[in-house]
Parts: structure tokens; sequence; C-alpha cells
């Protein structure tokens, strides 16, 4: 499971850097990403059942 994680948040990384996204925004995304990782596990949810919902 934590390779699958990592690999998320690779994948993650590479599709900000193709939004040209800057380094800092970059390892600030990431980072927050990794701080939530173990907050979700305590709650039982996974990053791809999150849905996130926009106002129109």
């Amino acid at each position: 499971m934590e390779s699958q994680l990592t690999e998320l948040i690779e994948e993650f990384q590479q599709d900000l850097e193709l939004q040209s996204k800057s380094h800092r925004t970059i390892c600030s995304y990431v980072n927050t990403v990794r701080y939530l990782v173990p907050i979700f596990d305590e709650l039982g949810l996974e990053f791809s059942t999150v849905d996130i919902h926009r106002p129109q």
C-alpha cells in the first residue's frame, strides 16, 4: 500500500510540474499531502476515495 501511495504522490508532483507550478508551490503541495497521509489513515480514508466538490 505504501508503494502505491508513494507512486500516487510522485504522479501528483509530475502533474504539478506539467502545470508549470513553481518549485516552492510543488514542494508545499507535496508536503501537505504527506502531512495528511497519517490523518487520512487514522480516519480510515484513502486519497483515491476523496472527491472534491467545487461551487458552481
